[in-house]
């Protein structure tokens, strides 16, 4: 009798290594799709993967750390900078998930794209986003410094079929009321046969040194709590391409935690 009950354990411990091995990774979605971000943008991370029955829990962590949502979609409204980092999921029958990185950012302008690494052919769409989608005109695009697209409104930046000429360093730059402000620049690789065009053998998601995020460093909001911030900003214009721009002065009174008003000053 013991044999039959030893060979019975055996057996179901046999079948449950086997399930385990045969669980598919969970996968996490953004929604909108956009892993980089501004302070105050919201944003929807949906988990994907294999419950019992749909009233099971699902796990979340926030680079490592266990978060107390227990639903299959964990939402951040008017995301903040500690809001970064890298997230993953778990449902009861699915492995943890590989993680994906989100950066939120204290800035006027953000430079977003659904993919940083890209292969020959693929389509790349860039968006020059706005803090608090405030309008933004005269619109430019640059590639490692120089300009490949103006517009009065503004318009995406479309690649229809990448190829190596499009690897490199890219960020925006626009008029916001009277301010003159950049984005950070970030960096896109097309793979391919003569897609490498960068000295990273491992492309990689995000550039390793951040000083790639600062080769043209934004105005951000003035977060001086106070009413009377007293701050006279003026915007850096560099480089031959910019030779067109005015350089204004914006004096910055009536602030808000939330908002502020701009008013030009003298030149």
């Amino acid at each position: 009798m013991w044999q039959l009950l030893l060979t019975a354990a055996l057996l179901l411990l046999a079948s449950s290594g086997t399930q385990a091995e045969d669980l598919r990774k969970a996968v996490v979605s953004l929604y909108p799709e956009w892993d980089r971000l501004l302070e105050k943008d919201n944003v929807t991370l949906r988990c994907q993967g294999t419950h019992t029955n749909r009233h099971d829990s699902t796990r979340w962590w926030h680079n490592g750390n266990l978060l107390p949502n227990q639903n299959s979609s964990y939402v951040i409204s008017s995301a903040r900078v500690n809001d970064s980092g890298e997230y993953t999921c778990q449902t009861n029958l699915s492995k943890l998930s590989d993680p994906v990185l989100l950066q939120v950012h204290a800035a006027w302008l953000l430079l977003q794209a659904r993919q940083w690494v890209a292969q020959e052919g693929d389509p790349i769409k860039l968006r020059c986003h706005s803090w608090k989608n405030v309008p933004v005109h005269n619109v430019q695009y640059f590639q490692n410094g120089r300009g490949v697209q103006f517009s009065y409104q503004n318009f995406d930046f479309h690649i229809p079929k990448a190829s190596g000429k499009h690897n490199g360093s890219y960020f925006c730059r626009g008029i916001i009321g009277t301010l003159n402000v950049s984005s950070e620049a970030v960096n896109i690789i097309v793979q391919g046969e003569r897609g490498m065009g960068l000295d990273d053998p491992e492309p990689r998601r995000w550039p390793a040194d951040p000083s790639l995020h600062r080769a043209r460093a934004p105005r951000r909001p003035c977060p001086c709590p106070q009413a009377s911030c007293g701050a006279t900003l003026s915007s850096d214009v560099q480089g031959d391409d910019y030779a067109s721009f005015r350089k204004p002065q914006l004096r910055m009174n009536s602030l808000s935690p939330l908002w502020l008003t701009l008013e030009l000053g003298a030149d």
